[in-house]
């Protein structure tokens, strides 16, 4: 997808439509905007972008639970 692509799609989850929030959210490269549009399609009920946004927090859990293990000193968050 070209960045003009990209930035109308950008416009349009703006706009509140639930499936261009999931799809930005897929397209982009930034991971702060994947996370937020991700989140904001899943907030609206948007069954695909639900399955994603959980993915991508289960992603997070692991990494630090896998930095906890391999790290020595490491302390999980409370």
């Amino acid at each position: 997808m070209n960045k003009k692509d990209l930035r109308e799609l950008k416009v349009r989850a703006e706009e509140g439509k639930t499936k261009a929030m999931f799809e930005y959210g897929m397209e982009t490269d930034a991971p702060d905007e994947k996370k937020k549009y991700l989140k904001k399609g899943a907030d609206e009920g948007y069954i695909p972008a639900t399955y994603h946004y959980g993915t991508l927090l289960v992603a997070a859990i692991v990494a630090v639970e896998i930095l906890a293990i391999f790290q020595p000193g490491y302390y999980l968050p409370k």
